[in-house]
């Protein structure tokens, strides 16, 4: 009877240890599953900030590259009645 009994402890002490271990691996899932929902919102926050500025910069470039472009034009122009101007005096 006292080896039975010295069984049942002994099961009984197993139990409670994986019991034990079955409460402390659910904590920590639920740490990791908290972790991940802040992750996701901070990537979602990134992923909004991101585009944001590409378009910022997107227009700063439009407006920058805009006059660079005109001023390419009104040079080729110039260019261009230069060299006609250039060819009536050689004919």
């Amino acid at each position: 009877m006292q080896q039975t009994q010295a069984r049942v402890d002994e099961v009984v002490d197993i139990m409670r240890m994986n019991v034990d271990k079955v409460l402390e691996r659910d904590q920590k899932l639920s740490e990791l599953d908290n972790r991940a929902d802040a992750l996701q919102a901070g990537a979602s926050q990134f992923e909004t900030s991101a585009a944001k500025l590409k378009r910022k910069y997107w227009w700063k470039n439009c407006k920058f590259i805009s006059p660079l472009e005109k001023a390419r034009k009104e040079d080729l122009a110039q260019l261009c009645s230069y060299q006609s101007t250039i060819s009536v005096f050689l004919c």
